[in-house]
């Protein structure tokens, strides 16, 4: 049952004036300053506790330091790497966009709307509007000011951004184009994963994306592609589930709304599971030379505030390319 909470206008207001935007702006970067050294190994027991920090500029891997698309007043176009944490949960110390944001471009700290740690302690998201997985590369928008901030989330909403992803899938698609419109909910076994199929729980979220497919390709277990150092076996024999048929479809999909993990749980649902996903095809082998999640943010399109459509296009990370020559021959 459906509980609500109403504001008793009758009790005596605090006697704590209220912050200006500008005052917790300041806060925000004082925090910042405060965090100076930083460790980046992480505790062996999963039972001790992280406290939260930032990642100095000195230890940011030179692998995870983002990709400048394009910029201009309003906003800031970036390529984001595989591997790159978007934003801190508040539990582990690792790198993240928002530490190479507050370095790189300190006047977005306070832009935006925080978010909360598993402490309950708010966690300053810098100009960030969307997010990707952590093994999702690719074109990533972040607003500059509050005001661009706010239009691109309204963006958003009224789905006036266009989003296009390449992915790898198991399986051949049967059909050159379609739409996956299933509703999102939690999934009934575990609390980490989505799901769009039967006994989904909780509120199920509309969910609609569109797809193209690009190339279709079977291989023989066994079958080695490549050459020299990039030599890779194609087998499913090491994997939990050896009768997987080495079969692959590469994929362009166009999501219309925004679930989380909408992608993989959408290709989940039609059996044909991105591939690299540990999460949602845990019994898979990872495959194609893919050592992480084989999804990448090709591209996006939106109107600027000055009416202006932008459109940018982020290029095939190495892995992608190298996994499309195995396919092609």
């Amino acid at each position: 049952m459906k509980t609500s909470t109403s504001l008793n206008t009758s009790q005596t207001p605090s006697s704590e004036p209220r912050k200006t935007r500008t005052e917790l702006k300041k806060e925000l970067k004082n925090s910042f300053k405060k965090k100076s050294q930083v460790l980046l190994d992480h505790p062996s027991s999963k039972n001790e506790k992280v406290p939260t920090k930032s990642v100095s500029a000195s230890k940011f891997p030179k692998e995870l330091i983002p990709q400048i698309l394009r910029e201009d007043k309003y906003f800031l176009i970036i390529n984001k790497p595989a591997g790159l944490v978007v934003h801190p949960d508040g539990k582990t110390i690792e790198p993240t966009l928002c530490d190479w944001i507050v370095k790189n471009y300190p006047k977005i700290v306070g832009v935006g709307e925080p978010s909360k740690g598993a402490d309950g302690a708010l966690l300053d998201r810098p100009g960030i509007v969307h997010r990707l997985d952590r093994e999702t590369s690719g074109v990533l928008v972040i607003a500059k000011t509050q005001e661009s901030f706010e239009f691109l989330k309204k963006s958003f909403q009224t789905r006036d951004v266009q989003k296009t992803y390449n992915t790898f899938v198991w399986g051949l698609v049967k059909e050159d184009k379609g739409s996956i419109d299933r509703p999102i909910g939690r999934s009934k076994t575990d609390f980490k994963k989505w799901s769009a199929e039967r006994f989904a729980r909780g509120d199920l979220r509309p969910a609609i994306t569109d797809y193209k497919v690009l190339l279709r390709k079977t291989f023989s277990e066994g079958e080695e592609k490549g050459g020299g150092e990039e030599t890779v076996k194609l087998s499913s024999k090491e994997s939990k589930n050896s009768k997987i048929p080495l079969n692959f479809t590469f994929v362009e999909a166009y999501p219309k709304t925004g679930r989380t993990h909408q992608i993989r749980v959408h290709f989940k649902a039609i059996n044909h599971p991105v591939v690299g996903d540990s999460l949602y095809a845990p019994n898979h082998p990872q495959m194609l030379g893919f050592k992480r999640l084989a999804l990448h943010s090709r591209r996006i399109s939106f109107t600027s505030l000055d009416g202006k459509r932008v459109e940018v296009e982020s290029p095939l990370p190495e892995d992608f390319e190298k996994a499309l020559k195995f396919i092609s021959n």
